[in-house]
């Protein structure tokens, strides 16, 4: 006799199944995960973007006007306005604080940011950012 019986197909076709189902399983994780470390590195660059551009305009004394407009960093100067943050990236908050006396030589400005993003799969990523910028008058 050549050949598979009946109970041994099914046998094969049960364990390909759960080949199939565990394969197809660790590919969505991988994918959610890729998709996730993307958007993750999206906004770090972001982030970092948006504070070193701040802090450039401070160190020059060209403190601009910087406000949220439809959760996008929006910078006004003379020329015009024109968007700081990219579209993929919703600015939630943003503020910049100055503190110091006025006996001290020295004074600090923080500048905090609350970035968000969507993955390519619908999940909602956020992230913080600030810095502390010292300046000498």
């Amino acid at each position: 006799m050549r050949g598979f019986t009946l109970f041994e197909c099914l046998i094969y076709i049960a364990l390909f199944s759960i080949l199939i189902v565990g394969t197809f399983t660790g590919l969505v994780a991988f994918s959610d995960s890729a998709a996730r470390n993307t958007t993750k590195a999206l906004l770090d660059d972001e982030g970092a973007y948006l504070l070193e551009k701040i802090q450039g305009e401070i160190v020059s004394d060209t403190i601009p006007s910087i406000t949220i407009s439809n959760s996008r960093l929006i910078q006004t100067d003379k020329v015009g306005s024109f968007p700081l943050s990219d579209n993929f990236v919703s600015v939630n908050t943003e503020s910049i604080k100055e503190a110091g006396n006025k006996d001290s030589s020295q004074k600090s400005v923080t500048i905090s940011l609350s970035l968000s993003a969507t993955t390519s799969t619908g999940q909602e990523l956020s992230q913080d950012f600030s810095s502390t910028l010292y300046v000498w008058p």
